[in-house]
């Protein structure tokens, strides 16, 4: 039985889109692929950035996205040639979770399972 104070680390991945379809996509693709174990969606982010010599102003949709210290690189490259933006952020560090959620994390990059057979 794990201690619940006893932590171990998975990665976030952070980036942003523009609409609620094209996040779903990513987030769908990533679990599917088991690239990533879980991801959550944030409607309502307001971004102000510096693009093309003026200060932009958008709304976009927050992703996070759980993945494991060993599924970082593929996931980032995945994340990289996949998505909808020209220059996407890609922010990505390590964290420290509770070993239940952890183990949650490599049980799902590591399930692997037909969804066609029955």
């Amino acid at each position: 039985m794990s201690e619940p104070h006893k932590t171990t680390q998975i990665v976030l991945i952070y980036t942003t889109v523009s609409s609620r379809e094209q996040a779903e996509t990513i987030a769908r693709a990533v679990v599917t692929e088991h690239l990533a174990a879980c991801v959550n969606i944030m409607p309502g982010v307001t971004s102000f950035c510096s693009w093309n010599n003026a200060v932009a102003k958008e709304e976009e949709y927050l992703i996070i996205l759980k993945t494991g210290i060993a599924q970082k690189t593929a996931l980032l490259s995945w994340l990289d040639t996949h998505h909808p933006y020209t220059v996407p952020v890609l922010l990505s560090g390590s964290v420290e979770v509770n070993e239940k959620f952890a183990h949650f994390v490599q049980s799902a990059l590591h399930t692997r399972k037909d969804l066609n057979a029955r």
